[in-house]
């Protein structure tokens, strides 16, 4: 989920980008098609996977991309949305610019075990301070220790003119000084935004480079991107500031899974399930549904395991899930990549469902339930045996394609308005952590 504060600042400056594009565009663009390649083992899946596509009722305005190691088999579009068009990514920024972190350490200015400390001089290093094991694998993984009491994360330098006036490294400090830090390094998982910002930070000064510099050596011109970017300035947020393209977020997803984008030993570090010994072993309050619907977290990625069921009691998480290796990067508004490691498949539903704007429907759960009827058929057309898909909600006889009944997903209370520094009374929540 991404910064809804923050959304409200991108979304003025994203759309005064994309207008003078939006003015020159046909109103309602047909739906398009790019359906397999030569030589693929069932050609005639694809066709009955357009064919789901096309009838989905809760999505209309929507792009499906899905290949495999070789790269792209298959392109639909409909709705308004086209290969091309900017979308908004929310969280699901997180993984790429993870992607960018990770370039800095397969060049070697860093490693995911290097220190906070041994990067920023003025980042405690006495051991009496737990700020100081902090290291970047704790930070892309989610479990360096800051907290927040939802899922996003607040210091000025995140909102407002904070990402035009500040430096990363200034905002990184900035956090390291105000923000809530609750936990011991590496054992406690919380979803925020904190993390990723340090992180990038962290490896831009370890490779002597901004922050915008090593997103884009390292992300954007590296796969020739055309359509990609941060908002906004030097110091955006990079954990739900992303933009991109459908056509653009493929070339990540082929290029991440052959491992050319960054090499295997690296990749393998970052698809690591860190909810699980010798890992992380406990979970913040903030953050407990994420896991049970989502499965656990690997760095800037979920290691999936699915779980629709009205009761969110406990934890889904298998031996099974762990063998499926599959990670994906759900965002708030919607958009879906998935990468299947062990079939070498990936797959993507590329949309900008504005929670709370544009919207009023549940733009995640549909995507997770488009992508759950579609799975057979792209692993049929990719001659790969599925994985087992968690049972959909109930249908209604007469559509397929429309659920009622979906889990309700509560909402963790926002962070009081005044927001005058570290949160009085946040020893309480963590006091009920699980």
């Amino acid at each position: 989920v991404g910064n809804k504060n923050t959304m409200k600042l991108a979304l003025s400056v994203f759309y005064v980008v994309v207008w003078a594009n939006a003015a020159n565009a046909v109103s309602t663009p047909q739906p398009s098609t790019t359906v397999g390649a030569e030589g693929d083992p069932h050609p005639f899946a694809w066709l009955e996977v357009e064919a789901i596509l096309k009838t989905y009722r809760n999505l209309t305005n929507f792009g499906f991309t899905a290949g495999d190691q070789t790269g792209r088999k298959f392109a639909w579009t409909g709705g308004n949305t086209t290969m091309n068009s900017s979308l908004l990514m929310a969280s699901a920024s997180k993984f790429p610019a993870a992607c960018a972190v990770a370039g800095a350490v397969a060049d070697g200015h860093i490693t995911f075990d290097t220190t906070a400390a041994e990067v920023f001089p003025w980042w405690s290093a006495e051991s009496s301070d737990p700020r100081s094991r902090v290291t970047l694998r704790h930070l892309l993984s989610f479990t360096s220790g800051f907290y927040w009491p939802d899922e996003s994360g607040w210091v000025p330098c995140m909102e407002g003119n904070g990402s035009l006036n500040v430096s990363p490294e200034q905002c990184a400090k900035q956090i390291y000084e105000t923000a809530p830090f609750a936990f011991e390094p590496g054992t406690t998982w919380a979803y925020n935004s904190f993390h990723l910002q340090i992180a990038t930070a962290m490896a831009a000064h370890a490779a002597h480079i901004t922050v915008v510099e090593l997103l884009d050596n390292y992300l954007i011109t590296k796969l020739g991107l055309m359509g990609t970017g941060w908002l906004s300035g030097q110091n955006p947020v990079i954990a739900a500031g992303m933009y991109t393209t459908v056509d653009d977020y493929d070339k990540i997803l082929a290029s991440y899974l052959a491992y050319d984008l960054l090499p295997k030993t690296v990749t393998d570090q970052m698809e690591l399930d860190y909810l699980s010994p010798p890992y992380a072993s406990e979970i913040a309050n903030s953050s407990i549904y994420d896991v049970r619907f989502l499965g656990h977290y690997s760095m800037c990625n979920w290691y999936e395991c699915l779980n629709l069921n009205e009761t969110m009691d406990h934890s889904v998480w298998s031996d099974q899930c762990k063998e499926e290796h599959i990670h994906q990067d759900l965002g708030l508004f919607g958009y879906y990549p998935i990468i299947d490691r062990k079939n070498q498949i990936y797959m993507q539903v590329g949309q900008q469902y504005l929670e709370g704007l544009n919207s009023t429907g549940l733009g995640c759960e549909y995507a997770l339930i488009l992508r759950i009827l579609v799975s057979p058929l792209v692993y049929k057309a990719l001659g790969k045996p599925a994985p087992p898909m968690p049972t959909p909600p109930p249908t209604t006889a007469s559509n397929l394609q429309v659920f009622p009944s979906m889990p309700s997903r509560p909402r963790v209370p926002q962070w009081p308005a005044s927001r005058n520094g570290v949160w009085a009374d946040y020893q309480d929540a963590l006091d009920s952590s699980v």
